[in-house]
């Protein structure tokens, strides 16, 4: 299948698809099957394999929330307060082990 020039997928779909390496040096993505002895089953096959991956490359992560921002926010800094407390423990253990 020639990716590059097609109409029918997106501009988005396109790049990740040669981002991913997938093309060869024209720009065709080839797509292999030899599940079975069939040649119209291996077709359908392939068409499922390029089905899934138009849709695997056309995935858009959604934006996140202002609440999942804040929690992820909240989440940094209780992890930063943890190390904080995990050095100043360190500290405090290396002192007391020459302190007799």
């Amino acid at each position: 299948v020639k990716i590059t020039g097609a109409k029918w997928i997106s501009e988005r779909t396109i790049a990740s698809i040669t981002e991913s390496n997938l093309l060869d040096k024209n720009g065709f993505l080839t797509i292999t099957c030899q599940g079975s002895r069939n040649q119209s089953e291996n077709n359908a096959e392939c068409l499922v394999k390029l089905e899934g991956l138009l849709h695997k490359h056309s995935y858009v992560a959604p934006e996140p929330t202002a609440e999942e921002l804040a929690q992820r926010e909240k989440q940094a800094a209780a992890r930063k307060e943890r190390w904080k407390q995990i050095q100043r423990t360190k500290k405090y253990l290396r002192k007391r082990d020459f302190d007799w």
